[in-house]
C-alpha cells in the first residue's frame, strides 16, 4: 500500500501543477483583458474630452471671429456664411476643430471637435449686446465719492448695472453717503468683501461676480475717413449743418463759445476736445454724432455736450490712454466708449448716457443717470455677440 502511494504521487503533482498553470493562466489573461479594456476606456475618454474641449475652442473661435468684425467704432456687420478651415489644430493638442456661421436671425454658431475616431458637436446661438448695457464699466478701479448718485431712467425691470472687469482688491470703492440705484458687478474669481470697498455707501441692487463676455476692444478710425477733408481745427463758434465725415485737428472752444451741429455727421479729431467755461457744443434734435478723439477731452465749469435728453445721438470713441474730464457743474449727454481712458467726473456735474473706461472716478455730489434706451440696439457698431442656448448636438 505505502508503494502503491507513492507511485501515484508524481502524477498527482503534476495535475495539481497543470491545474494551478491554468488556473493562473486565466487569472492573467483576465488580468491583462481588464487591464487592455480599462485602458481603451481611457484613450476613448481622453478623445472624448479632447473632442468636446476642440468643439468648444472651435465655438469660441467663431464668436471671438465674428467680434473682431465688429469693433467698437467700425461698421462691419457680417453679411455671409463664415467657415474655418477644416482641420485647424488646437494649441497644444493634436484634436482638431472646425466651425460654421449660419447668418440668420438670430446667427448661430455649430462647432465640430475631433480626436482620433471620435467627433463632438455644440452648437449656440449668437445675441446681439449693446456695448452700452453697462451704465458705468471700466477695465481697472471705480471710484465713487461721497454724496454722488448713479440711478437710471427708462430702465423698466432691469436693474442698472456699474461695475469692472477686474477682480482685484479694492478695485471698486464706494464713499460714504453715495447711492447706486441697482447692481455692481467685477470680474470672475473675485470676492465681495475683498473687490468691492464700501464704505457705507447705498446700493439697492446686487453685488456679484460675472464672467466677462467681452474683452472691451479699442476702437479704431474707420477705413473710409482715409478719404474725409481736414478741416483743420474749431476755435470759435459756429455751426456743421452739412452731413458728413470730417477730420479736425482740435475742438478748442473759447468761454461761451457754442458749436451747433445740425446734420449727421462723424468727426475725427485728430488732437484735444477743450471747452472752456461756458462753452456748448449743441446737437439739433434726432441728429446722430460719432466722435473719433485721439486726443484727451477737458470740459471746463459749465461747458458740456446738449443733445436734447437723448443720449443715443452721440457716441464719444476714444482712441488712446488719454483723459477724459467732465468738470464742476458741467453737463453731458451721450455715451463714451475709452476702455484705455480715465474719466473724471468732478463735483456737482451732471452726465446722462453711459461711460466705457479704464478707470472711473465720480467726485462729491456729482449725478450720473443711465438711461435704459441704450440696451436697444441702433446702430451696427455699438453692439457685439454673446453666445446663448448653447448646447451638445
Amino acid at each position: 500500500m505505502p508503494r502503491t502511494f507513492r507511485q501515484k504521487r508524481p502524477g498527482f503533482v503534476t495535475l495539481m501543477a497543470v491545474v494551478a498553470a491554468v488556473f493562473l493562466f486565466i487569472i492573467g489573461v483576465g488580468l491583462l483583458t481588464l487591464g487592455f479594456n480599462r485602458r481603451l476606456y481611457s484613450i476613448r475618454s481622453n478623445h472624448q474630452l479632447a473632442a468636446r474641449a476642440a468643439a468648444d475652442y472651435g465655438l469660441t473661435e467663431a464668436v471671438y471671429e465674428m467680434n473682431r468684425r465688429l469693433p467698437a467704432g467700425i461698421t462691419s456687420p457680417l453679411t455671409k456664411s463664415n467657415t474655418a478651415i477644416n482641420g485647424t489644430n488646437v494649441d497644444g493638442s493634436s484634436a482638431t476643430y472646425s466651425y460654421t456661421v449660419t447668418v440668420n436671425n438670430p446667427h448661430s454658431v455649430t462647432a465640430h471637435g475631433t480626436s482620433g475616431s471620435i467627433t463632438k458637436t455644440v452648437s449656440c446661438e449668437l445675441r446681439r449686446k449693446s456695448i452700452f448695457e453697462y451704465a458705468i464699466l471700466t477695465k481697472n478701479t471705480l471710484n465713487i465719492w461721497p454724496c454722488s448718485t448713479v440711478n437710471c431712467l427708462n430702465c423698466g425691470d432691469i436693474p442698472l448695472q456699474i461695475g469692472t472687469t477686474s477682480n482685484q482688491k479694492d478695485t471698486i470703492i464706494l464713499k460714504s453717503g453715495s447711492t447706486i440705484d441697482g447692481d455692481i458687478l467685477y470680474g470672475e474669481g473675485g470676492i465681495t468683501s475683498e473687490v468691492v470697498n464700501n464704505q457705507n455707501a447705498t446700493v439697492t441692487g446686487d453685488v456679484y461676480a460675472v464672467a466677462t463676455d467681452f474683452d472691451l476692444p479699442t476702437p479704431t478710425v474707420p477705413a473710409y475717413f482715409s478719404s474725409a477733408p481736414n478741416k483743420g481745427a474749431i476755435s470759435a463758434s459756429g455751426s456743421l449743418s452739412t452731413p458728413g465725415n470730417y477730420i479736425y485737428t482740435k475742438i478748442d472752444l473759447k468761454n461761451g463759445g457754442t458749436l451747433n451741429i445740425n446734420a449727421n455727421v462723424e468727426l475725427y479729431i485728430t488732437g484735444d476736445i477743450i471747452l472752456k467755461n461756458g462753452a456748448d457744443i449743441n446737437i439739433a434734435p434726432n441728429v446722430k454724432v460719432a466722435i473719433y478723439l485721439a486726443g484727451a477731452f477737458d470740459g471746463y465749469y459749465g461747458a458740456g455736450f446738449n443733445d436734447h435728453g437723448d443720449p443715443r445721438n452721440l457716441t464719444i470713441y476714444g482712441l488712446a490712454a488719454n483723459s477724459i474730464i467732465i468738470k464742476n457743474s458741467d453737463a453731458f449727454c451721450g455715451t463714451i466708449y475709452a476702455p484705455n481712458a480715465d474719466v473724471t467726473i468732478d463735483a456737482k456735474a451732471k452726465v446722462y448716457g453711459s461711460i466705457i473706461a479704464n478707470t472711473y472716478i465720480q467726485k462729491n455730489s456729482a449725478i450720473f443717470t443711465y438711461d435704459g434706451r441704450l440696451r436697444q440696439i441702433t446702430d451696427a457698431n455699438l453692439y457685439y455677440y454673446v453666445p446663448t442656448h448653447w448646447r451638445e448636438l
